[in-house]
Protein backbone atom coordinates (compact mmCIF):
# COMPACT_ATOMS: atom_id res chain seq x y z
CA UNK A 1 0.00 0.00 0.00
CA UNK A 2 1.00 3.54 -0.45
CA UNK A 3 2.00 4.36 3.12
CA UNK A 4 2.71 8.01 2.41
CA UNK A 5 -0.84 8.63 1.18
CA UNK A 6 -2.29 6.64 4.07
CA UNK A 7 -0.36 8.73 6.57
CA UNK A 8 -1.18 12.04 4.90
CA UNK A 9 -4.87 11.14 4.68
CA UNK A 10 -4.97 11.00 8.50
CA UNK A 11 -3.23 14.34 9.03
CA UNK A 12 -5.07 17.64 8.88
CA UNK A 13 -3.68 19.71 5.98
CA UNK A 14 -3.20 22.73 8.27
CA UNK A 15 -0.83 20.63 10.38
CA UNK A 16 1.05 19.55 7.24
CA UNK A 17 1.48 23.18 6.14
CA UNK A 18 2.78 24.15 9.59
CA UNK A 19 5.33 21.32 9.50
CA UNK A 20 6.48 22.34 6.01
CA UNK A 21 6.87 25.98 6.99
CA UNK A 22 8.90 25.09 10.10
CA UNK A 23 11.37 22.77 8.36
CA UNK A 24 13.53 24.18 5.59
CA UNK A 25 14.73 20.75 4.47
CA UNK A 26 11.26 19.19 4.07
CA UNK A 27 10.54 17.62 0.70
CA UNK A 28 7.02 17.02 -0.57
CA UNK A 29 6.12 14.36 -3.10
CA UNK A 30 3.62 14.40 -5.91
CA UNK A 31 2.04 10.96 -6.37
CA UNK A 32 0.89 9.60 -9.76
CA UNK A 33 -2.78 8.60 -9.56
CA UNK A 34 -5.30 7.40 -12.13
CA UNK A 35 -8.53 9.37 -12.50
CA UNK A 36 -11.56 7.16 -11.92
CA UNK A 37 -14.30 9.77 -11.84
CA UNK A 38 -14.72 13.49 -12.56
CA UNK A 39 -17.31 15.50 -10.63
CA UNK A 40 -16.99 19.11 -11.74
CA UNK A 41 -13.97 20.62 -9.99
CA UNK A 42 -13.26 17.44 -8.02
CA UNK A 43 -12.48 13.87 -8.94
CA UNK A 44 -11.80 10.43 -7.53
CA UNK A 45 -8.33 8.99 -8.15
CA UNK A 46 -6.61 5.71 -7.31
CA UNK A 47 -3.06 4.46 -6.97
CA UNK A 48 -1.98 1.09 -5.59
CA UNK A 49 -5.41 0.43 -4.10
CA UNK A 50 -5.74 3.80 -2.36
CA UNK A 51 -8.64 6.01 -3.51
CA UNK A 52 -8.98 9.70 -2.74
CA UNK A 53 -11.20 12.62 -3.72
CA UNK A 54 -9.05 15.47 -5.02
CA UNK A 55 -9.38 18.94 -6.48
CA UNK A 56 -9.05 19.36 -10.24
CA UNK A 57 -9.01 23.16 -10.43
CA UNK A 58 -5.37 23.48 -11.53
CA UNK A 59 -5.57 21.46 -14.77
CA UNK A 60 -8.01 21.42 -17.66
CA UNK A 61 -9.75 18.67 -19.60
CA UNK A 62 -9.32 15.86 -17.07
CA UNK A 63 -11.30 12.70 -17.79
CA UNK A 64 -11.53 9.17 -16.35
CA UNK A 65 -8.53 7.12 -17.38
CA UNK A 66 -6.11 10.07 -17.29
CA UNK A 67 -3.08 9.94 -15.00
CA UNK A 68 -2.30 12.97 -12.84
CA UNK A 69 0.29 14.00 -10.29
CA UNK A 70 -1.45 14.65 -6.95
CA UNK A 71 0.11 16.98 -4.40
CA UNK A 72 -1.58 18.30 -1.25
CA UNK A 73 -4.99 17.06 -2.37
CA UNK A 74 -4.91 18.57 -5.87
CA UNK A 75 -4.03 17.32 -9.33
CA UNK A 76 -1.16 19.55 -10.43
CA UNK A 77 -0.35 18.06 -13.84
CA UNK A 78 -1.39 15.37 -16.30
CA UNK A 79 1.09 12.65 -17.28
CA UNK A 80 0.96 9.65 -19.59
CA UNK A 81 0.74 6.09 -18.31
CA UNK A 82 4.42 5.40 -19.05
CA UNK A 83 5.53 8.36 -16.95
CA UNK A 84 3.16 7.30 -14.14
CA UNK A 85 4.58 3.76 -14.11
CA UNK A 86 8.15 5.05 -14.21
CA UNK A 87 7.51 7.47 -11.34
CA UNK A 88 5.84 4.83 -9.19
CA UNK A 89 8.78 2.50 -9.85
CA UNK A 90 11.27 5.20 -8.83
CA UNK A 91 9.30 5.98 -5.66
CA UNK A 92 9.41 2.27 -4.78
CA UNK A 93 13.15 2.06 -5.47
CA UNK A 94 13.74 5.09 -3.28
CA UNK A 95 11.82 3.53 -0.41
CA UNK A 96 9.12 6.21 -0.40
CA UNK A 97 6.36 3.65 -1.11
CA UNK A 98 6.01 -0.13 -0.93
Amino acid sequence: MLKLIQVLSKIDMEDVLLIIREKEDTMCLGIPMKVLEVKGETGVVESMGVKREIGLIFIEDVKPGDWVIVHAGFAISKIDVEEAEKTISLLKEGGFIE
